[in-house]
């Protein structure tokens, strides 16, 4: 079916939806970069179509993808698989003539024809995780590439990755380039892929009232947003004379479709990306936005809700502490900034609640066992039991 939504290949074209900022950022930057973010948050998409505008604008690009590599010599191996059989040819001699690293000889060669070359290398931080710090030479000789003006390097990696990296100065990734973090997406970016698209397709008879039905029922997760929208467009092409709006409040009222729908995007995002904590305190703030009456898009969670949630729990955390539980729910697009303040936010993936509560799931069966799983990892995020 021709779908303007994919939901598990990376997007690029007209099948691209926001992060306009972004793309700004690493287009018209001269750095190098890390492009962070928690699983399905959309880094690859983001790289594919960073590489689709600057090679229209005649810019040199490699694009590698180097997830499946288990070490850095096959990392080597897969650039030099992107690059030309020409270069690749003359950069092994040239390493068997000088004794010059082959990495090197390879970057040497791709880099003396003129012009800077963008370098991208989707999900290197898989790779780095897998190998110990002091065999990644390969990191080193990139940055010299890179300060010495020849040659840009965009890399994307986990959030968990580049957490510990931070904390490690002696990481392979100290001082490697800026670094820009994907969140959830905007409102605005939100219209920009569920309502602009299903415009050219059908009826939507009013579409603030579609976005405002996401925005309070599915949320701002990319790849949450791309799974309803995939299954929303299949049900328009069953029924295109009927109004889109209508449609998917159908869709949001049922329990076993829904849940169909979803299973794999909460396993995704959720029960596989998170941490029973983590899992625990974001579910406990929805459950009781939801018995609160409140919409949970307008839902805050914050550091005095945090601080006594915890100590309700049995644990004391320190500021720092509970500020790396609210960037972590950040990063995972779980929750967003409600405003300037860093300490404030809101819930912003509500489906994974509506998911919970749709499958008919025991809340205070779940949380205990949650709570039974936080005694072996509390240490983990500085936690003190009381």
């Amino acid at each position: 079916m021709f779908s303007p939504y994919l939901r598990n290949r990376p997007a690029s074209g007209w099948r691209f939806f926001g992060r306009k900022r972004e793309l700004e950022v690493l287009e018209e930057s001269d750095e190098s970069f890390f492009v962070v973010g928690g699983r399905r948050m959309g880094k690859t998409s983001l790289l594919k179509e960073l590489e689709r505008r600057i090679s229209a604008n005649g810019m040199h690009v490699v694009f590698v993808d180097v997830e499946a590599c288990q070490d850095e010599d096959e990392v080597v191996r897969k650039i030099l698989q992107n690059i030309s059989e020409k270069d690749a040819a003359s950069a092994m001699r040239r390493q068997l003539a000088l004794s010059e690293p082959f990495i090197s000889s390879v970057l040497r060669k791709v880099t003396s024809r003129g012009g800077r070359v963008v370098l991208i290398l989707d999900e290197l931080g898989n790779v780095i995780a897998r190998q110990p710090k002091d065999q990644w030479k390969l990191l080193g000789t990139l940055r010299e590439y890179s300060h010495g003006g020849k040659l840009r390097v965009v890399v994307s990696c986990f959030q968990e990755l580049f957490q510990k990296q931070a904390i490690d100065r002696s990481g392979p990734l100290v001082n490697f380039g800026s670094v820009l973090r994907l969140h959830a997406l905007s409102p605005g970016e939100v219209d920009e892929m569920v309502v602009a698209p299903l415009l050219h397709w059908a009826r939507i008879n009013n579409t603030k009232a579609l976005l405002q039905l996401v925005l309070a029922s599915i949320g701002r997760h990319p790849y949450v947003l791309q799974t309803f929208c995939q299954e929303l467009f299949q049900r328009l092409m069953k029924q295109p004379d009927r109004d889109v709006l209508a449609i998917a409040k159908a869709f949001l009222d049922s329990d076993a479709e829904y849940t169909s729908c979803f299973r794999e995007a909460v396993e995704e995002i959720f029960s596989r990306a998170l941490t029973p904590l983590l899992r625990y305190l974001y579910l406990l703030r929805c459950r009781e936005g939801d018995l609160g009456g409140a919409p949970l898009s307008d839902t805050v969670i914050d550091d005095d809700w945090l601080d006594l949630a915890l100590e309700k729990m049995g644990y004391l955390s320190s500021l720092d502490d509970r500020s790396d539980l609210l960037q972590e729910l950040e990063m995972r697009g779980m929750i967003d900034q409600k405003d300037d303040r860093r300490s404030a936010f809101i819930v912003v993936s509500p489906m994974v609640y509506y998911y919970h509560k749709k499958a008919g799931v025991n809340f205070d069966l779940l949380f205990e066992k949650f709570r039974r799983e936080v005694k072996v990892e509390h240490e983990r995020w500085g936690l003190k039991a009381l």
